[in-house]
């Protein structure tokens, strides 16, 4: 598979190198050019801002993109705006649904055990926080809270971190969970830190001490590329069709994007 990575900088050279570790012919772009209008996927790396005519041009092509980072949310304004039918070609991605912590709080929702969900609270503290991570929280705090996305809030703060630190609260009918994990969303090849997963059901508190330690940018990636060789939707990523909700949904009073930082 040709993979087209858009951009430069230390997250260019992090994408780059997974994709060839992986096997994968991989061509660097500054920009939109030919390479990437040919490639079979283009994976956005950029850490400026994104011209909205270079979104546009890129859905128009209905070339398949990955977008992480700053250039998430300016690529919300273009898809709401386009209005395109290929923007199911179009993934935010970051690996948050892939952190074990996160996964196995999902199988307490939709197995039930907890009940109704009544509120889910995501807490992102990282570089950047403002520009980067709100679509991921919005994305993270939906696909937990199942049946019930009026209880979700977001709040994301800046940290001068090498990781982001994302922690999840989440409240239900039968209990209540904490979930927290390190990660970085735009870098593959990076493991996970500081894992912690606490669930108290009827009154027993209970901890999971022994996640796996897990690379979730890069295992998002394999999942993306080989249900992409073979012609499958996209798996576990917040998807263009989706993304214009998520961003409507941060005009909402309950999210607070930017935070100041505590202390």
């Amino acid at each position: 598979m040709r993979v087209a990575v858009m951009g430069a900088g230390e997250a260019a050279a992090a994408q780059s190198h997974w994709y060839r570790q992986a096997g994968h012919d991989v061509v660097v772009s500054p920009g939109l050019d030919e390479a990437c209008l040919t490639a079979d996927l283009i994976d956005l790396c950029l850490d400026g801002a994104l011209s909205e005519g270079a979104w546009r041009a890129l859905l128009r092509h209905r070339r398949p993109v990955l977008a992480r980072g700053a250039a998430a949310p300016l690529g919300s304004v273009a898809v709401r705006r386009a209005r395109l039918a290929a923007l199911g070609r179009l993934a935010v991605v970051g690996g948050w649904r892939f952190v074990p912590a996160f996964a196995r709080l999902r199988e307490f929702v939709v197995g039930g055990i907890l009940g109704r969900v009544r509120a889910v609270r995501v807490e992102v503290s990282a570089p950047d926080a403002a520009a980067g991570c709100r679509p991921g929280a919005l994305d993270l705090g939906l696909w937990l809270a199942g049946d019930a996305p009026d209880a979700v809030a977001v709040a994301c703060h800046p940290a001068a971190t090498a990781l982001g630190l994302w922690t999840v609260t989440l409240e239900a009918e039968r209990g209540q969970a904490r979930a927290a994990a390190a990660f970085a969303i735009d870098r593959a090849g990076r493991r996970c830190r500081d894992q912690r997963l606490e669930v108290t059901l009827d009154g027993r508190r209970r901890a999971f001490p022994d996640l796996p330690d897990t690379d979730p940018a890069g295992n998002e990636l394999g999942a993306t590329l080989a249900r992409l060789a073979t012609g499958q939707p996209w798996l576990g990523l917040c998807s263009g069709s989706a993304l214009a909700a998520l961003m409507s949904k941060a005009d909402n009073a309950k999210v607070a994007p930017t935070d100041a930082a505590p202390g």
